[in-house]
């Protein structure tokens, strides 16, 4: 049984009825029991998995070398020809539009971003007083491939017409 990583609990019962042993790694319990509440705190697991999967823009969050700690954190936790997946925003895409918009997500709910340099600032207005704010450092494929170190490009999906890029990197023997 191979044990992979993942940050979203939703994918928990489909992995494991296929026989994955999938650890969880997010700061909010409610969303999956995670052995880990924050990616920063990844040196803690062992370091024999056959991939990790980071979904959804849950990369980038912290400062530059955090974030870098981070990746090379990913890549201490696999075995010698494991994988990497990470969905994250294309930097790319976001350098080609205006620094500030806004855009109603559903009625009545706001996105506000902004570019700050390389950082994407994002406030949800959801128009009952409350407020959720977010923030990501953005990176171009070639960016966060060198960033990777000790990775082979195995796959990158990236469009600068996308806001978000998948690249698969496996980990040198």
């Amino acid at each position: 049984r191979a044990r992979r990583p993942l940050r979203f609990g939703a994918y928990r019962p489909a992995l494991t009825g296929l026989g994955y042993e999938v650890v969880g790694v997010d700061g909010d319990p409610k969303v999956s029991p995670a052995l880990v509440p924050d990616l920063r705190g990844l040196d803690s697991l062992p370091s024999d998995f056959d991939a990790v999967v980071n979904l959804w823009a849950s990369f980038g969050y912290f400062d530059e070398a955090t974030n870098e700690h981070v990746l090379t954190s990913f890549g201490r936790r696999l075995r010698p020809g494991g994988r990497l997946v990470l969905d994250l925003f294309n930097r790319a895409f976001f350098d080609g539009r205006p620094a500030e918009a806004v855009r109603e997500l559903r009625p009545g709910v706001f996105e506000r971003s902004r570019l700050v340099g390389a950082r994407r600032q994002v406030e949800l207005d959801y128009g009952d007083g409350h407020v959720d704010r977010f923030e990501w450092q953005l990176y171009r494929p070639e960016e966060l491939a060198a960033l990777a170190g000790g990775f082979r490009v195995v796959l990158v999906q990236a469009s600068d017409d996308a806001p978000a890029m998948q690249l698969v990197l496996e980990r040198d023997a």
